[in-house]
This record gives C-alpha cells, sequence and structure tokens, in this order.
C-alpha cells in the first residue's frame, strides 16, 4: 500500500506543477489584457476632448493639459504627445519628442497599441472638425492628427503569484488528504492481520464460538473463509450429539404439548354440552309454561311464540348454518308482507309498509331466514305497545361512502313500549328472559348475528320506533324497464310525498293526489303506464265504479284497501282489490305504454321564472323544456315539434312578438298555442300579441290558480306509439 503511495507521488507533484504553471500564465496574461484595454479607455476619452483645444485652445494650455492627464491618471503614463499625419510635435509633455520615430509610424487606421524599448505605446487617429473659432489666434488648422501615449507598465508580481500559492496550498492539502487516506487503509490492513492472528490463536485452544464477522480486505477474503470453515467443521463435529439429544427433548414437548391440546377439548366439550343443555333445558322450561298457557291464546298467537322458541334454539345451537344468498329486496318484501300483516291483523293492528326507491334497483347479498326472522321480531315487539292501533315497517337501501346499508324500521303509535321490555333488549340477561319475552331475545340474538346496529326510541303516550342498520357487503344494479308516467292516489296526505319518493327511481313523473274529483279530472285528461289507488273507507260507490272503469280502459289499475273493507270494494267495484299494502315489487308485471307526453317549450330569459314554471308544473304529465333567447326558440322549433309555448315578450335579442311571427311560418305550427307570458298586459299590447300569432296571455308570476288556463290548450288525451 506505502509502495503504491509513493508511486502516485512523482505524477501528483508535476500535475500541481502544471497547474501553478498555468494558473500564473492566466494571470499574468490577464493582467496584460486589463492595462491594454485601460489604455485603449484613456485613449478613447482622450479624442473627445482634445480636438476642441486643437482649434481653439493656446498650445501652452493644451500642454499644460496633457501633463495634468499624465499625473492624475491611474495608468503609469510616461509620455502624452499629438502629431500630425507627417510625424511632427503638435503638443506633448515634457518627455515629448519633436518628431515621431520611424518605427511608431501608423501602417493602419484606427487604434493600436505597439511595444517599444519596454514600453506600450498606444496611436489613436482623429480629426479635428470643420469649426473654425472665431479668434484670430488658430494654433492648428484643421485636419488629421495623432494621439500617442507612452505606458510603462511595472512588473506587478501580486497579481499572479497570491492565486499560485492558492492553487499551490490547495494541492498540498490534497496531497495530504491522500497521504492521511493511504495511512488510515494501511492502519485498517494491519488491524486486520492482528484480528486474524487473534482468530488463529482461539481456534488453536478451541473457542469454537468466535467466527470471523467482520469485513476485512479483498485480499483478506480468503485467509477468513478458510478460518471460518475451520471453525464450522469443529462445532458440527462437537454438536452432533447435541442435536440428537435436543431432537429427542422436541418429541417429549411435542407429547406433552398434544396431551394438554387433546386435555383442552375435552374440557370445553364438556362446556359446550353443558351449554346446550343448559339452553335446552331453558328452551323446555320456556315450552312448558308456553303449553300451560295455550288455552288463553288463540291459535295464531300459540304458533308465534312456538316458532320464536324454535327460531331460538336453531340460532343458539345451529347459528353456522346460515348463509348468504343473492335476492331482490322487493321481491322479498313482496314475498313476506303478506304473513306479517297476518300476524298484526289478528292483533288488530293495521300493517303499513314503505320501501326506498332503491329497494327495486339493487340485488343484495343476505341472510334471508334471518332477515325474515329480524323483521318479524321487530314488529312482534313494537306491537306489544300499549293501546297501538298501527305499525309502519319502513325498509330502505341506502349508500354512504360507496358502502350499502340495509335500515329497517318500525314506527308504532299508542302509548309506547313498557319499560321491562326496552330494558331486556337494551341490557339482555338470558336468565331474565320468560317464555313471553322470546321475541325480545330473538331481536337482540339476530341483532348480533348479523353485525348490526339497534336503536330504541320511545315515548309514553306518542308512541315508539324501532331501528336496525345492518351493512351490506355485496350489491348488484339490477338493469330495470323504465316507466314514463304513473297516477298515484291516496286519502292519507301524509303517505302520498313518501309514495312519491319511493317510486322517484323507477319512473320518470309521478303524479299524485288524494281528491276523488282530481283524480277524475287526470284520468279524463291522460294516459297512464300504471295508476296506483289505495281506497279510502268505503263511500261515493257510484262514482268510483265510473272512475275504475274508465282507467280500466286506458291503463293498468291496481287497487288496495285494508283486509276490512277490501270485499266491500271489491264486490262493489267488480275488479280484484288487493288487501295487502302497495309494494314495489307489483311494478315488476308492469310495461311502459310508450305514453307520448304533452311537450311544452318555456322561452323566459329569466332563470327564476323558468324554475318557479317547472316546480308548478311538476305533478302534470308534461314533458317541459325551456331557453333563455328567442333565436333558440326558433331553432329548437325547427328540429321538435311542441304542443304548446310559453313566450316572454320582453327577451333579450328579440321581441317576443316577432318570435310568435317567426314560429307561425314553421310547418306544423300553423296552429300551435304560443301563450304570451308577462308581467302585464294592456289592451293594445293584448290586440298587438293576438296580431303576432299569440292565443292567450299569461301573467307573471304563474301561480296555481293560473295553472288550469294553461293545461286547456294541451290535448285532452294523447295516442300511443
Amino acid at each position: 500500500m506505502i509502495n503504491h503511495f509513493r508511486q502516485l507521488t512523482l505524477p501528483c507533484v508535476v500535475a500541481l506543477s502544471l497547474m501553478l504553471l498555468i494558473t500564473g500564465s492566466w494571470y499574468f496574461y490577464e493582467s496584460r489584457l486589463m492595462v491594454r484595454f485601460q489604455i485603449q479607455q484613456f485613449t478613447v476619452n482622450l479624442q473627445t476632448s482634445l480636438p476642441s483645444l486643437l482649434v481653439t485652445g493656446p498650445s501652452d494650455e493644451l500642454k499644460a493639459q496633457l501633463n495634468h492627464l499624465r499625473y492624475v491618471s491611474a495608468l503609469p503614463l510616461s509620455n502624452i504627445a499629438i502629431y500630425t499625419k507627417a510625424g511632427d510635435l503638435v503638443s506633448g509633455t515634457e518627455h515629448a519628442s519633436s518628431k515621431l520615430e520611424q518605427a511608431l509610424m501608423p501602417v493602419e487606421q484606427g487604434f493600436h497599441i505597439l511595444k517599444h524599448q519596454g514600453d506600450l505605446v498606444a496611436i489613436q487617429p482623429f480629426n479635428v472638425a470643420d469649426k473654425l473659432a472665431a479668434s484670430d489666434e488658430l494654433l492648428v488648422k484643421q485636419g488629421e492628427y495623432y494621439l500617442v501615449v507612452h505606458v510603462t507598465p511595472k512588473n506587478n508580481y501580486l497579481v499572479w503569484l497570491v492565486p499560485v500559492l492558492v492553487v499551490a496550498l490547495l494541492g498540498w492539502a490534497t496531497l495530504l488528504i491522500i497521504q492521511n487516506t493511504f495511512n488510515r487503509l494501511v492502519a485498517r490492513q494491519q488491524a486486520d492481520l492482528r484480528l486474524l492472528e487473534h482468530k488463529l490463536h482461539q481456534l488453536k485452544l478451541g473457542q469454537l464460538n468466535s467466527p470471523i464477522d467482520e469485513e476485512l480486505f479483498s485480499g483478506f477474503g480468503s485467509l477468513k473463509d478458510i478460518i471460518n470453515e475451520l471453525l464450522l467443521s469443529q462445532t458440527q463435529t462437537k454438536h452432533t450429539h447435541k442435536a440428537e439429544l435436543a431432537n429427542f427433548e422436541e418429541k417429549i414437548k411435542g407429547l406433552q404439548a398434544k396431551l394438554k391440546e387433546q386435555e383442552k377439548q375435552l374440557v370445553e366439550a364438556v362446556k359446550q354440552n353443558s351449554d346446550v343443555w343448559r339452553v335446552q333445558q331453558q328452551r323446555l322450561i320456556q315450552l312448558k309454561q308456553l303449553l300451560s298457557q295455550q288455552s288463553l291464546m288463540s291459535g295464531s298467537a300459540l304458533e308465534v311464540a312456538i316458532n320464536n322458541q324454535l327460531n331460538l334454539t336453531k340460532l343458539e345451537l345451529e347459528s353456522s348454518s346460515n348463509v348468504l344468498s343473492s335476492t331482490k329486496l322487493a321481491s322479498f318484501i313482496s314475498l313476506h308482507a303478506p304473513l306479517w300483516q297476518k300476524h298484526l291483523a289478528d292483533k288488530h293492528i293495521n300493517f303499513c309498509l314503505h320501501e326506498a326507491s332503491l329497494n327495486a334497483l339493487y340485488q343484495i347479498e343476505i341472510m334471508q331466514d334471518l332477515l325474515e326472522q329480524l323483521i318479524s321480531a321487530l314488529l312482534q315487539v313494537s306491537s306489544r305497545s300499549a293501546d297501538v292501533t298501527e305499525l309502519l315497517l319502513s325498509v330502505e337501501l341506502s349508500f354512504k361512502k360507496d358502502k350499502a346499508l340495509l335500515n329497517l324500521k318500525v314506527t308504532g303509535d299508542g302509548a309506547g313500549l313498557a319499560k321491562h321490555i326496552k330494558a331486556l333488549i337494551q341490557t339482555p340477561n338470558n336468565d331474565s328472559f320468560a317464555w313471553q319475552d322470546a321475541d325480545c331475545q330473538l331481536l337482540v340474538k339476530l341483532v348480533s348475528l348479523l353485525n348490526a346496529s339497534l336503536e330504541i326510541k320511545t315515548l309514553e303516550g306518542v308512541g315508539s320506533t324501532l331501528s336496525v342498520t345492518q351493512p351490506v357487503d355485496t350489491f348488484n344494479k339490477i338493469e330495470l324497464e323504465p316507466l314514463k308516467h304513473i297516477l298515484v292516489f291516496d286519502a292519507g296526505s301524509d303517505r302520498l310525498q313518501a309514495r312519491k319518493e319511493s317510486l322517484s327511481m323507477r319512473v320518470q313523473s309521478v303524479s299524485i293526489t288524494n281528491d276523488l274529483h282530481d283524480l277524475t279530472l287526470k284520468s279524463k285528461q291522460h294516459h297512464y303506464d300504471f295508476v296506483v289507488i289505495c281506497l279510502p273507507s268505503p263511500s261515493d260507490l257510484s262514482d268510483w265504479l265510473a272512475l275504475i272503469r274508465l282507467l280500466n280502459n286506458q291503463s293498468r289499475v291496481l287497487c288496495y284497501a285494508s283486509l276490512n273493507d277490501a270485499a266491500i270494494w271489491a264486490q262493489a267495484l267488480g275488479v280484484t282489490i288487493k288487501d295487502t299494502p302497495f309494494m314495489l315489487a307489483d311494478l315488476d308485471s308492469v310495461h311502459s305504454n310508450n305514453v307520448i307526453l304533452p311537450k311544452l317549450l318555456v322561452v323566459d330569459d329569466n332563470r327564476t321564472n323558468l324554475a318557479f314554471v317547472s316546480l308548478i308544473m311538476k305533478e302534470q304529465p308534461i314533458d317541459i323544456s325551456s331557453v333563455t333567447r328567442g333565436e333558440e326558440a326558433i331553432t329548437l322549433c325547427k328540429s321538435e315539434k311542441f304542443d304548446v309555448i310559453l313566450l316572454d315578450i320582453q327577451l333579450p335579442d328579440i321581441h317576443g312578438t316577432d318570435v310568435a311571427k317567426a314560429i307561425r311560418l314553421l310547418p306544423h305550427y300553423h296552429s300551435t298555442p304560443i301563450l304570451a307570458f308577462t308581467a302585464h298586459a294592456l289592451d293594445e299590447e293584448i290586440a298587438s300579441f293576438k296580431d303576432a300569432g299569440m292565443n292567450d296571455v299569461i301573467l307573471k308570476p304563474l301561480e296555481l290558480k293560473n295553472l288550469s288556463q294553461i293545461l286547456r290548450y294541451f290535448p285532452s288525451l294523447r295516442k300511443t306509439q
């Protein structure tokens, strides 16, 4: 290693010497160039100031000026003189020659510097301007002159000596760093040699737990491998019998662990059998108590109570048998709702149902048996509220951050749940359940198995609400045929909006009403894909009979009534009356009649007015389009056919009367109703509207009482495609 360093020393010294030489030469040359540049700048400045002194000033003043410039200049000037083109002295400092030497005579035009007798001589030609002063004392005549500046350069060794010294110091520091690095490497090599000697000594003494793990120089790698292989060989020979002993001990430990596992399994089996026995004993006690009361119970109530006991036993002993299955939620509700309604009817409780619109659009993975038992348990527990007469079951599939949730809610009237029932659900204790409380125990068990959450709200004298939220891991959207327009009647106005929301994602337009006269009017005006009628208590039977006959000739009609009134309505109307609540699954068999909705074009530059018109007419089976400019209205009418046009008069681009005239000239628009839409109208303005082809005037803002004024211009019935 040391020899390598010595071999590299001479090339490094040579390289450092070359760097010093190049650095000194470069700085020396740079200083010369700077002096030449300063000389050139000095002569340029003299060229601009001397011509005027040559023409107008006395020669003594010119000479004094040149001497002054020589002494104040930063350059080492020895002489400044002005010569004529022939080389004769015009003026100069005290040492100026009277005749310019032949060697210095300019041979070319322009500024140039010559080296003469150790000095730098700068020669700058210039012309005196063609301007004669009024004075008679002219020292020179106009013509061509030469400015000659002698500079005696001083040898400033510091200019290049300092950089040379800096480079020398840097080079020397680099050599010291390299030497220090080589010294550390040599020290490391010596340390590795001592380590090898120490390991060989340990191996000689029989110390087998000292392998060489340290990183050594590449030259010592083979020695490291040889020592480690020798150590490994001796270690393997020494520990052969230890390995056999360890294997034997491992077998003993395995046998001991196996005995402990068998003992644990035996204890678990005994405990499980004990739990099974305890559950069976508890169910037997509850069944005996139930059977002792069977004479006091109705057949339906006894059946429900026995089913609760059987379901509890199955869940506690065979819960692992429940598996997920794919189902359409709306179909699931339709399948089980009649049974829920029957059980509640036996208790003289009215069953109502509300389904969210997404229930019919998605297929989900659920445990159907457990879900049916959960809803049954919710209804049973809610029916135990004092003085309850009606239960509303809400089933809603919702999405939150790409996660599906199944929300079940049972709301009942009456005096609310008893305190002990609420306590059984919120703080369950198996020992505290009697056979009468099997529905509460079943509800708590199902909520736990389905990984759901349960919330209870009960208020004395107001009613109760039981809510269960269950996560749904797998769901798929179903593509269904969209329906264009449905008419829904329900005498209960509080339920109408809920029914409309449940149909909003399946149907393009939903018309709702709770008035028989309005229902008759809507039935005469339009065709519908589907008509849902939730019949009230029997009354006005003749009017209903005429209405049902009219609707049956135009659309598919489904009538619903309560269990008590269904038979009366069926006999009076002569049609099928469903005694179950309306369900979304009832729409699965309905197909669109391809109803063509009447088309209304609203032209108004005020977007607030456009939004208000859409709001007022949202209940009407009308397809509404809107534009804000007259040109847009004319262009749209050329490509589409509208049944009625509601036209603003004051438009930003074209007056409303001009728009009406242009539309009247289009084919198929000669008799189309065009209604002027304005905030006020004088008699002469109304006359101008009608002259432009408008049929009527609708005053702003549009109100419900003005709606009939627009609707009467629509065709009473639409043809189907």
